[in-house]
């Protein structure tokens, strides 16, 4: 399970990055969200630098497998993003399980190995369609990601909240609306979902160590 963590004995449960009610809470040092969403870039992924970064007019000109071999692989912060299945494979954040497979269906038939062989960006592209597809089409994990968007809008509404309290007078809008209110939607997705990442890794490498400093004793 994607989501799932070592418990205290050592069998299986599902990590809720909200509840800080954890037995080895103490031990864990307090996590902090990186500011700058380069972190997460491995180095077998290339980014795009800013001078080549296409317009809108130029994106959707694109070829459809270039279009999504730019968004998934070559984009800036692509590994950030791709922490969010759901903006992987571009489905609503209500989405259930059969727009799901449709919407896997339809990516893959422009990024799969056999209709791009010789494209090794495309192959990259593939494996992240195909990470966040199997993560969501498992029904538990679906609902548990779901929990992580509802979050995230929790968090914007109270965001909104703070801009109202705090407007003065102004013919511009005080809190989100619109475009701006989905993206900031989208962008706190993507921090929770590497929240949830970071986190869990964090907690891998804890019980490794625990593991090894028992073989040695």
């Amino acid at each position: 399970c994607h989501f799932c963590r070592p418990s205290a004995n050592h069998s299986m449960s599902l990590y809720n990055p909200f509840d800080d009610t954890d037995s080895d809470s103490e031990n864990v040092a307090p996590f902090e969200m990186p500011e700058q969403p380069n972190v997460f870039k491995e180095e077998s992924v290339e980014v795009a630098p800013a001078a080549v970064i296409p317009s809108e007019k130029e994106l959707a000109e694109m070829k459809p497998r270039d279009r999504h071999v730019y968004r998934l692989v070559t984009r800036v912060s692509a590994k950030y993003f791709n922490m969010n299945p759901f903006e992987v494979l571009q489905v609503d954040y209500d989405a259930e399980l059969p727009e799901v497979n449709k919407a896997y269906r339809k990516l893959s038939l422009y990024v799969h190995p056999d209709k791009a062989p010789n494209d090794a960006d495309a192959a990259v592209a593939f494996d992240v369609i195909s990470k966040a597809f199997k993560m969501l089409q498992d029904e538990e994990e679906l609902q548990y990601a779901k929990k992580v968007v509802d979050e995230a809008k929790h968090r914007v509404a109270e965001q909104n909240l703070a801009r109202l309290k705090s407007a003065k007078l102004s013919s511009t809008p005080a809190i989100l609306e619109g475009d701006a209110l989905k993206a900031a939607i989208n962008t706190e997705v993507c921090k929770l979902f590497a929240e949830v990442e970071i986190r869990k890794t964090e907690l891998e490498m804890k019980e490794q160590q625990q593991k090894e400093e028992l073989q040695r004793a």
